[in-house]
């Protein structure tokens, strides 16, 4: 084998390669069993962390996994169900036969804002959350989600209050995202400049980020602006100081 190829297959047998040891079981919630990974120590601070939709517990990278173990955290993840070494859920509606035309009516109906057929809700997701917790015999953890995985995250806080010690979202919302609500255009714009230099420096990076979040927060505050019409104007300015503050830093 010619000497580059065995070297990228190297690379590729590495990357793929778990660093750190864990210990993993299966967590019951009904009939449903969820593969978890614990990534120790075991008088660490439990961290449980929350893939999105389609995501695998293998796809949270391994230098977050090594920094929450080194800042003295111990790092829980799991595959949801319907993905990875977790249970699939039986339907009809998505044997090989049915499944186009089942996504292509939940489409349709998604864009009329209709309701949507399902066999679980995200509280069940969540649900299955709290039994990996139940499983290794947590009282409490940090609960961290990601696109999805933090809506599941929001129904945990929720419904478990006196499991949950802080509550971290990444990329993720507070409710369905609405076909008509999506980003402007100029935040649109702004996220695909992200592309046009791979080689920028870390300070046009941030600078580049930060007006991102400024017109994502532009956008925002007008909406709460509308729920807060009926509260003084001292209010109103004083959320817009705090705003301001943390735009700006």
């Amino acid at each position: 084998m010619p000497f580059h190829r065995t070297l990228i297959l190297l690379s590729i047998m590495f990357t793929n390669s778990e660093l750190f040891s864990f210990n993993e079981g299966i967590a019951k919630n009904n009939k449903i069993d969820i593969y978890y990974r614990d990534y120790g120590p075991i008088d660490g601070d439990p961290i449980l962390l929350v893939q999105g939709l389609g995501g695998q517990l293998i796809n949270w990278p391994q230098h977050l996994i090594e920094y929450l173990i080194d800042n003295n955290f111990r790092p829980i993840v799991f595959d949801n169900r319907d993905t990875g070494l977790s249970s699939r859920v039986d339907s009809d509606a998505f044997d090989d036969e049915k499944r186009g035309d089942t996504i292509a009516k939940s489409y349709i109906r998604y864009y009329l804002r209709l309701p949507i057929k399902s066999e679980y809700l995200i509280d069940d997701m969540a649900n299955d959350a709290v039994a990996v917790l139940d499983n290794l015999n947590i009282d409490k953890a940090h609960i961290l989600g990601i696109s999805m995985g933090g809506m599941i995250a929001q129904i945990i806080v929720s419904n478990y209050p006196d499991r949950t010690k802080t509550f971290t979202l990444i990329a993720s919302t507070a409710s369905t995202p609405s076909p008509f609500n999506g980003p402007t255009r100029k935040v649109r714009k702004l996220l695909m400049d992200r592309t046009n230099n791979p080689n920028s420096s870390i300070e046009e990076r941030v600078n580049r980020s930060k007006k991102i979040f400024k017109e994502i927060f532009e956008i925002q505050k007008k909406r709460i602006y509308n729920a807060l019409l009926n509260s003084s104007s001292q209010e109103v300015l004083n959320f817009d100081e705090v705003l301001n503050r943390i735009i700006n830093g």
